[in-house]
C-alpha cells in the first residue's frame, strides 16, 4: 500500500467519525437548555394531532432525502460506464453538493423533532407559536432538501446531455435486436392482419 492509499483510507475511516462529533456539537450548541421541565400536564386533541403532522413531516423528508442518496447512488452506478469512468468537475461538484444537502435535511430533521420533543418535556410547546428550536430546523430540513433536489437535477441532466452529445445522436438509441428478431422471423409481426 503506497503512502497516498494509506492516508486515504484514514480519511475515509476518519472523516465520518469527525463528521458525527461536529453535528453532535452543532445540535448541542443549539439547543437550549433553560427550559426545565414542569409537573405534568395533558395536551389536547388539537396540539396532538398537530405534534403527530410535525413528527410525520419530519420522517417524511428525511425519508425523502434518503430516497434521493439512494437514486443518486444507483444513477452513477448504472451510469458509469456510459461516461466512460469519469465524471466532468461540474457534475462531480454538484454529485457532492447533492449529497451534502442531503445529508443537511436529514439533521435538520432530527434536531426538527428533538426540539419538540424538548418542548414537550418541558411543557412549552405551543403550535401556534413556534420558537427557534422548532422553526430553524424545520425551515432548514425543507430548504436543504430543495436544494439537494435542485442539485440532483442539474447532475443527471448534466449527464444525460453529456451522453447524447457523446454518441452524436439526439435521439433515443434504437434496438437494433428487435429488427433482427422481426427479419429473422421473415418480416413477419404479432400484430394481426
Amino acid at each position: 500500500m503506497t503512502r497516498g492509499q494509506w492516508w486515504g483510507v484514514v480519511a475515509l475511516v476518519v472523516a465520518p467519525i469527525l463528521v458525527c462529533v461536529a453535528l453532535n456539537q452543532i445540535e448541542l450548541a443549539l439547543r437550549d437548555n433553560s427550559v426545565q421541565a414542569s409537573g405534568g400536564g395533558t395536551l389536547s386533541d388539537a396540539t396532538k394531532r398537530v405534534l403527530d403532522m410535525e413528527t410525520d413531516l419530519a420522517k417524511l423528508f428525511i425519508g425523502f432525502a434518503t430516497s434521493v442518496i439512494g437514486g443518486l447512488a444507483y444513477y452513477v452506478k448504472s451510469r458509469r460506464t456510459d461516461f466512460g469512468g469519469s465524471l466532468s468537475p461540474f457534475v462531480l461538484a454538484g454529485l457532492i453538493a447533492a449529497l451534502v444537502a442531503c445529508i443537511a435535511s436529514i439533521f435538520f430533521g432530527q434536531l426538527w423533532i428533538s426540539g419538540v420533543v424538548k418542548e414537550l418535556a418541558g411543557h412549552t410547546f405551543d403550535p401556534s407559536m413556534p420558537n427557534s428550536e422548532v422553526a430553524i430546523p424545520q425551515a432548514g430540513q425543507y430548504f436543504t432538501f430543495i436544494a439537494a433536489l435542485i442539485w440532483a437535477s442539474i447532475v443527471v441532466i448534466a449527464q444525460e446531455r453529456h451522453r447524447v452529445t457523446a454518441s452524436g445522436s439526439d435521439t433515443a438509441p434504437v434496438d437494433k435486436h428487435a429488427f433482427d428478431d422481426q427479419s429473422a422471423r421473415g418480416g413477419e409481426t404479432d400484430a394481426p392482419a
